[in-house]
């Protein structure tokens, strides 16, 4: 998942270090890897990797 992408000539570790403005992302992670989990359980890890990275 991706939570977007620095603005132009902005520094990337400051960027990375930075608070989530967009707070739903949070949420949106949390159910991604919780999808994840599901799926290693299920399907095994293998499978899990191809489908989330």
């Amino acid at each position: 998942m991706e939570y977007g992408k620095p603005r132009n000539g902005e520094d990337l570790a400051d960027f990375i270090l930075s608070r989530i403005k967009d707070k739903s992302l949070i949420n949106e992670g949390i159910d991604d890897a919780v999808n994840a989990i599901e799926e290693i359980i299920k399907n095994g890890i293998d499978t899990a990797m191809n489908k989330y990275n």
